[in-house]
């Protein structure tokens, strides 16, 4: 598969009387993007405003983040199965407005008050501790809305990510004719016989009676399939999107998805260090130990037939879908794949308790990310885009905050957008006292 794609860096950002990308300025038609998404009933009401690169701002209630991308040559559609049908995408020529995001922020009017399932009332800084590697380096479009209630939260889900990525398409549209200011080509071409053959397993946190399976491939619920096989090109046409229903600290999004730094190293080292083999996708938290064996052992057991010697093994959000992890890491070990865990850890606020839920003797190699147990401080801002009050844990009746001071979280961080690494995107260290 063979994937160009095209850059086109936003330097400027502001509204104006139409929509238009010239020489680094982008130009966004408020009136025009509204338009779109107020055509949907379950929008209410809704605003578009724009946050500078590193800006002193706090963005309140995020429910995704998506970067506009349009196919310009190729088969499919950015975000296949939402945006289009299911053809197979990673080739052609994608174009991508660089260092632009669209982001939808709002309370979500959910019935569901505890869980897994309930809105996060999760913010975002564009500066400071608060802020995102990646997305405080761009500018953001924010959709500010408010939705009506009396609908159920799929109904809630699809309302915003449609927003999201009709907005990002008409913006990605304003490079269409244009050449990209620089084009990077993607492809796993034949590589030497003696590098060594690694595959990524990413696990997929996903519940089986939630209005949502938290991840889609294509489109397509990740409950519904065990693990499958998927180009690295695919991600970076959007082939991978998210519940947009609100964020969490360790819940990534689909510009996350799109941005995924597990994958972009294995490309980088393609060719070099390694032959890169390709992703697996594997569903994990299922509710029997006799279940997560089974999909431990199917990873392991696609991983060996492709050849694979090495494995990267990573995971998303919490909880017990650890133990599905770690049982794919035994399992490729037993398979003779030497298997690396991507983590982050716990430990407790003195460092005393387990670091890790579940183990398995055959993890002998395990990189952590960081810690869920640091406590987290978030300065005064200047500017609250989103809702102005803000609780700091998503249980009911939690004390609300204002939104512009400071903020503070003891351990969990759920509401902190990114507080958890679990892809390793952030470069951060620990010392030892």
């Amino acid at each position: 598969m063979h994937l160009e794609l095209g850059d086109f860096p936003v330097r400027e950002c502001s509204f104006g009387s139409s929509t238009r990308y010239e020489k680094g300025a982008l130009l966004v038609d408020k009136g025009e993007l509204l338009h779109i998404v107020l055509g949907d009933p379950r929008i209410a009401e809704a605003d578009l405003e724009i946050a500078g690169p590193r800006e002193e701002t706090r963005i309140t209630y995020v429910n995704d983040v998506v970067e506009p991308r349009i196919k310009v040559k190729g088969p499919g559609c950015v975000y296949p199965g939402v945006m289009g049908g299911v053809e197979t995408v990673g080739l052609g020529t994608t174009y991508r407005l660089a260092n632009m995001c669209v982001m939808p922020a709002g309370i979500i009017p959910s019935s569901t008050r505890t869980g897994t399932e309930v809105p996060r009332p999760t913010v975002l800084d564009m500066s400071g501790p608060g802020s995102l590697p990646g997305i405080r380096d761009n500018y953001v479009l924010a959709l500010v809305i408010q939705l009506r209630p009396g609908y159920t939260d799929l109904d809630y889900h699809n309302a915003i990510q449609m927003a999201e990525m009709k907005i990002a398409h008409r913006l990605a549209e304003a490079t269409v004719g244009k050449s990209p200011e620089s084009i990077k080509v993607y492809e796993l071409g034949t590589v030497a016989d003696s590098l060594p053959k690694v595959v990524f397993i990413q696990g997929l946190l996903t519940t089986a009676d939630s209005s949502h399976s938290g991840n889609c491939y294509y489109g397509w619920p990740i409950r519904e399939m065990l693990t499958l096989w998927a180009h690295p090109n695919e991600f970076l046409d959007g082939a991978m999107t998210v519940k947009a229903g609100g964020m969490s600290s360790f819940k990534p999004s689909t510009w996350d998805w799109l941005h995924h730094p597990v994958i972009a190293r294995q490309y980088e080292l393609h060719g070099k260090e390694i032959n890169f083999l390709g992703v697996l996708l594997q569903r994990i938290r299922f509710t029997t130990h006799q279940r997560k064996e089974l999909a431990a052992q199917q990873a392991a057991k696609i991983a060996h037939s492709y050849g694979a010697q090495g494995a990267i093994i990573t995971w998303e959000v919490a909880g017990n879908a650890f133990i599905d992890t770690m049982l794919t890491t035994a399992a490729c070990e037993k398979l003779g794949i030497k298997a690396v865990l991507m983590t982050y850890e716990g430990g407790g606020r003195a460092g005393e308790d387990p670091p890790l839920l579940y183990s398995v003797p055959e993890a002998v190699s395990v990189v952590s990310t960081g810690s869920t147990d640091v406590a987290r401080e978030l300065p005064s801002v200047k500017r609250v885009i989103g809702p102005q009050e803000v609780p700091l844990t998503s249980a009911p009746g939690a004390p609300r905050l204002p939104a512009k001071g400071p903020l503070a979280w003891v351990n969990g961080e759920e509401a902190f957008m990114g507080a958890v690494d679990i892809w390793g995107k952030d470069h951060r260290t620990c010392r030892e006292f």
